[in-house]
C-alpha cells in the first residue's frame, strides 16, 4: 500500500536539522512489524523494517549500508561504497514505534566513545491499523 512519509534527521551535537525524503513510500503492516521502503532524491533506495524490538535500515546506492537499532543495546553498521567497506558502531538511546511515526536516537561512536549523536524521525500520513 502507497503511503506518504517524510524522513527527518537532526544532528544532536551542532542541532542541524534536514528532510532526506518526503514523497511517497510503499508501506506494509504485518504481524507487528512495519516495512517502509522509498527512493531517495538522490537515487538511493531504502527499506525499513520496525518492530517493537528493533529497526532495521538497509540502503542500496551509491554507498551501500546496513544499520540495525535496539534500545540501550551497542550496535555494528557496516557501510560500503567505491572505496571500501567498514563498520561503525553504534549506541541506541531512544527508539518509538507507532503506526504514524518511527523515531530513533543513537551514537555513531569511535573508540566506544559518542563521537555524533543523530536522531532520524519518520512520519507517515495515512499508515494503517
Amino acid at each position: 500500500m502507497k503511503k506518504h512519509v517524510t524522513v527527518r534527521q537532526k544532528n544532536c551535537t551542532d542541532q542541524s536539522r534536514c528532510v532526506l525524503h518526503d514523497g511517497v513510500c510503499e508501506y506494509t503492516c504485518e504481524k507487528d512489524q512495519i516495512t517502509l521502503s522509498y527512493r531517495e532524491k538522490e537515487g538511493g533506495e531504502v527499506v525499513l523494517k520496525a518492530d517493537a524490538k528493533e529497526l532495521m535500515i538497509f540502503r542500496k546506492g551509491d554507498v551501500t549500508s546496513r544499520l540495525r537499532f535496539r534500545r540501550d543495546t551497542n550496535t555494528t553498521a557496516t557501510i560500503t561504497s567505491p572505496y571500501g567497506s567498514f563498520e561503525i558502531a553504534l549506541y541506541t538511546y531512544f527508539y518509538r514505534i507507532s503506526e504514524q511515526m518511527i523515531v530513533v536516537e543513537y551514537d555513531v561512536l569511535s573508540d566506544m566513545r559518542e563521537k555524533t549523536r543523530l536522531r532520524f524521525s519518520w512520519h507517515i500520513k495515512g499508515a494503517c491499523s
